[in-house]
């Protein structure tokens, strides 16, 4: 049996679901500069905006929100969309907790949840995002038209048990 290595620098991290009274939160990271320059859909996301589609997000059997805790509070938000036979994995890290490993983290903790085939989709200049990705054992599989790339994590990754180095704590 393989034991999860903690690294003493990142504090454990753990993902719940999410919940309405989130919706501060996930609004602000949203609407975070880096965050929309990064996002597929850059626009300024108003309030009631934001609302309805967490609402919904929260409503929909295809989607998993989650949020990502540590010892300080919320970090980050995770989600899987199914579309068709795929989940298709996103991430977002709260901007005053960037560059402190916490994305990697949380992606590490979302493997753990075993959802399989998948993939995630990032803009080819999201350098952060594509470090996690292949640091998490995704590989490239598809470049797309706006500057998309699709990264694919071969199937016995998603699983917990069978790819023990999803477990470790490293910092990035």
């Amino acid at each position: 049996m393989t034991r999860a290595i903690p690294n003493p620098i990142i504090p454990a991290m753990r993902l719940r679901p999410a919940e309405l009274s989130d919706l501060s939160n996930l609004f602000l990271w949203r609407n975070d500069a880096v965050t929309r320059q990064n996002s597929f859909h850059s626009n300024f996301v108003p309030l009631l905006d934001h609302t309805q589609w967490l609402e919904a997000s929260l409503a929909n059997p295809s989607r998993f929100l989650y949020i990502a805790e540590n010892e300080e509070g919320p970090v980050g938000t995770v989600r899987f969309d199914k579309v068709k036979d795929i989940y298709e994995l996103s991430w977002t890290v709260a901007p005053e907790h960037r560059r402190k490993g916490y994305g990697r983290t949380m992606v590490q903790e979302a493997l753990k949840l075993g959802r399989a085939p998948l993939v995630c989709l990032i803009r080819s200049f999201n350098q952060p995002s594509i470090k996690i990705a292949l640091a998490c054992g995704f590989v490239l599989a598809e470049t797309r038209e706006q500057d998309t790339l699709v990264f694919k994590l071969p199937s016995a990754q998603s699983k917990p048990t069978a790819h023990p180095q999803s477990q470790l704590r490293i910092q990035a």
